[in-house]
């Protein structure tokens, strides 16, 4: 991540490529070298031998047939705020739409936050 008003933007933006983008060994190490990480990028996920066999190499072909990734237009109040109506509907049994419109409306407010 990039602060988009620091002092250097090109140059921390250079950094950030260089280390996530073009260096692939970083990008093994991070992921399999401190726990268990499948790789954001396919590409080295292929690459990194610890992830070829057994029961890793079952868990990265499930998270590339099924996986998918967060779109940045979704952030943790808009998930709570589903959680939140989800948990209110099943467990004290709050009026479905109700509950729904109210996550809606708080997950609408953020998103134009975010845009």
């Amino acid at each position: 991540m990039v602060a988009a008003k620091g002092k250097n933007v090109a140059a921390a933006k250079a950094y950030v490529k260089s280390l996530w983008i073009d260096n692939a060994a970083i990008q093994k190490d991070w992921n399999v070298g401190y726990g268990f990480h499948v790789p954001p990028r396919v590409s080295i996920s292929a690459q990194t031998d610890k992830l070829k066999t057994g029961t890793a190499a079952e868990a990265v072909d499930i998270l590339n047939k099924y996986g998918h990734a967060m779109t940045p237009y979704w952030d943790s109040a808009m998930d709570s705020a589903l959680v939140d109506a989800v948990t209110n509907i099943i467990k004290k049994g709050v009026n479905g739409k109700t509950e729904l419109d109210k996550a809606a409306d708080k997950c609408n407010t953020e998103l134009q936050k975010l845009l």
